[in-house]
C-alpha cells in the first residue's frame, strides 16, 4: 500500500459520506477555455488541488454547480485570477447566487416552474458520466447516464444553463 494513502475512517471522520460532493480545480490558466473548472463527484478523499464546497445537500450542490459552471461567473472569475492558481481567498469573491434564488419561477424558459426544478435535470444530465442514477435525488427516468457535453445536446444545455445566468435587457 502507497505511504500517502489515508485510511477511510479518517476521511469519514473528517467528511461524512454523502451522495455527492462539488469542488473547484485549483490550477487554472487565463489561456483556458473556462477558468474555473469546478464538478460534481462521488464521495471520496481528494488532493489538496481540489477545493471541496460543501454544502447542505446534493440539491445544493447541483444548483452550485450550475452557477460556478455558468459563463458569467466565469467571466467574473476571469478578471479576479492573476496567476494560474485559484486560491479560496479568491472562491470567497466570486458572485454566487443564494439557495433560496433558485425557488423563484423560470420566467425565461416557463412561467410556472421553479428554476431549482429546471437546473437539476440539466445540470445531473451534464455531470451524468460520473455520477449514477439516484446519487442526486432524481427519478431514475429524469436521469440520463449518458455525459452528452460534447455533443449538440450537450451545447444545448450549456447554452440554456448559461443563458440563465444573464439577466434580461431592459429598454
Amino acid at each position: 500500500m502507497p505511504i500517502y494513502w489515508v485510511d477511510e475512517k479518517e476521511v469519514k471522520s473528517i467528511l461524512p459520506p454523502r451522495s455527492a460532493i462539488l469542488g473547484i480545480c485549483v490550477a487554472t490558466s487565463p489561456t483556458n477555455e473556462r477558468t474555473v473548472l469546478s464538478t460534481l463527484i462521488p464521495w471520496a478523499a481528494v488532493a489538496n488541488n481540489f477545493t471541496l464546497l460543501l454544502t447542505t445537500d446534493a440539491h445544493d450542490s447541483v444548483l452550485l454547480q450550475a452557477n460556478l459552471g455558468s459563463l458569467v461567473f466565469d467571466y467574473a472569475a476571469r478578471q479576479k485570477i492573476g496567476g494560474t492558481a485559484l486560491n479560496q481567498f479568491y472562491v470567497k469573491q466570486f458572485p454566487v447566487l443564494e439557495p433560496s434564488t433558485y425557488n423563484s419561477p423560470v420566467r425565461a424558459f416557463s412561467e410556472s416552474e421553479e428554476l431549482h426544478k429546471w437546473v437539476v435535470p440539466r445540470v445531473a444530465e451534464l455531470v451524468g458520466k460520473r455520477l449514477r442514477h439516484g446519487v442526486l435525488g432524481l427519478r431514475k427516468q429524469d436521469f440520463l447516464a449518458r455525459h452528452f457535453s460534447g455533443t449538440p445536446r450537450g451545447a444545448r444545455q450549456y447554452a440554456e444553463l448559461d443563458a440563465l445566468f444573464f439577466p434580461p435587457l431592459r429598454s
